[in-house]
């Protein structure tokens, strides 16, 4: 241990610390160190007990740490490391987690017990006692806990709750969303108007998504955007909303600005698990998945799924947070994509969208302000048809993003368009270009207009009749009599 580095000492520190009582003799001798060393001092005055009991080879209780000056929390979180199993797991990922977990039951525990149990210059006393609540509140929390079922009666019961929606249709409490578009498709500006929707517990897109009805605490992590963009980004968004910027501060909503986070490197990994455990955020978006995914094979199947299992899983299925992840597109085609390989254009594997619970894509109309995002993966519900988005600057200099078509609008835009026609209804090809300029992208139109014609079709709205290898349609009110007929 002699010439250790300063983070080592305090690693080390971290594992004999939280242990409840262990004998000094047991550990590395630790060098001489200084408070510029380890600036906590917490942290110093812990390690200075211990060096002192290796001296001795005396016996170290957590209630000599209090009784020597470091303080209850600290003392409750070291308590609570080694209860919740941070000492000996296999999995860094999961160690991570339980710090973090652990970060948070010991704030409850000092917050909500411990003061109403320590009494000013009780000394020794006092410590045992927060020694002993501490123990008795985290006693039998093993490393793996015991396998439980679940019986089908509860399974049921949870059967006839209701969706647990941040943002309906696209976004749920504890899972992840991945959201995927190509550079300049406006991923960013999208998912800073969920971010600031649900910090104001309000609907999304202007009331084109609903939102979750009061404000949730949301923690955006970027490695892509500096502090000066973000904060101007946030400005123009606050502006189109009509709000004052200043009342933005009284939001529960915070940013990790690029500092290298990673959910791949260990000690990362752990840091950012501790950063939303000290947090408490009920949605955590990921900006994005290639720079938070640093080191793996974004191609590599077993690599992409250890990755969600070890770094995205924990902070939906363990802290129960929302998580939207932003990701980017391979590079366009030199040809036109299937329809339905839209889902698959996101870089990497296929394991990426086979991971999460829904997968969206936004897509532009070209240089307009137009977008279509489209959810192409939803395991909590059917697919919604896809929402045209319009991200337009205003008058006042701020951005407003409101939702041009909905869930069922398509259909409507498709009838709007056969109405203007008239009597001489459209072929497939003068649909598809109408859509596209009323906003909606060519490949959505194309994906999705065959399911809306037939469906209209089939209801009596439109009518249709083949010519040679093509198709007209008409609005019914225009319709020839052998369209009518169903002739083909």
């Amino acid at each position: 241990m002699i010439g250790a580095r300063p983070s080592e000492i305090v690693r080390l520190a971290d594992v004999m610390i939280s242990r409840a009582v262990f004998w000094a003799e047991d550990i590395p001798l630790l060098p001489t160190i200084s408070a510029n060393d380890i600036p906590d001092p917490n942290t110093f005055k812990a390690l200075a007990i211990v060096r002192d009991a290796q001296r001795n080879g005396q016996r170290v209780e957590l209630a000599d740490l209090i009784e020597r000056g470091c303080s209850p929390d600290y003392v409750a979180l070291r308590v609570t490391l080694d209860r919740a199993g941070s000492v000996g797991s296999s999995s860094e990922a999961a160690r991570g987690m339980r710090q973090a977990l652990a970060r948070k039951r010991a704030g409850q525990l000092v917050e909500n017990d411990l003061p109403a149990r320590i009494a000013d210059g009780d000394g020794l006393a006092t410590a045992q006692q927060v020694v002993e609540l501490l123990r008795a509140a985290h006693d039998g929390r093993e490393d793996s806990p015991p396998l439980e079922t679940v019986t089908t009666t509860a399974l049921l019961s949870e059967a006839e709750k209701p969706i647990p929606w941040v943002f309906d249709g696209l976004i749920a409490q504890a899972d992840s969303t991945v959201i995927g578009g190509h550079a300049g498709a406006g991923k960013n500006w999208i998912s800073d108007d969920l971010a600031m929707s649900a910090a104001l517990g309000e609907d999304a897109f202007g009331g084109g998504i609903k939102g979750p009805g009061h404000p949730i605490k949301v923690l955006v992590a970027t490695e892509e955007m500096s502090p000066p963009l973000i904060g101007r980004r946030l400005k123009k968004l606050a502006i189109g909303r009509g709000l004052d910027p200043a009342l933005l501060a009284d939001l529960p909503l915070v940013y990790l600005p690029p500092v290298g986070a990673s959910l791949t490197d260990p000690s990362k990994r752990r840091a950012f698990f501790d950063l939303v455990g000290k947090q408490n955020p009920g949605l955590i978006v990921i900006d994005s998945l290639v720079r938070f995914s640093s080191g793996v094979d974004m191609n590599d199947a077993g690599a992409i799924a250890a990755f969600f299992a070890e770094g995205i899983a924990p902070l939906s299925r363990d802290m129960g947070a929302a998580v939207l992840i932003l990701a980017h597109n391979r590079k366009p085609p030199s040809q036109a994509v299937k329809s339905e390989d839209l889902q698959h254009r996101l870089r990497g594997s296929s394991d990426i969208p086979a991971a999460v619970g829904c997968v969206a894509v936004l897509e532009r109309a070209g240089t307009t302000d137009a977008r279509t995002l489209t959810v192409t993966k939803l395991r909590w519900a059917n697919e919604p048809t896809p929402m045209g988005l319009l991200i337009a600057d205003t008058a006042d200099g701020g951005v407003r993003i409101v939702a041009t078509t909905g869930a069922a609008d398509l259909d409507s835009l498709i009838l709007d368009t056969l109405a203007d026609a008239g009597p001489s209804g459209c072929l497939r090809v003068s649909i598809l270009n109408e859509l596209e300029e009323r906003g909606v992208s060519r490949a959505t139109a194309d994906r999705n207009i065959t399911r809306s014609l037939g469906k209209l079709t089939a209801k009596g709205r439109v009518a249709k009749l083949t010519e040679g290898r093509s198709v007209r349609y008409w609005s019914r009110d225009y319709a020839p009599k052998t369209a009518l007929k169903g002739g083909e």
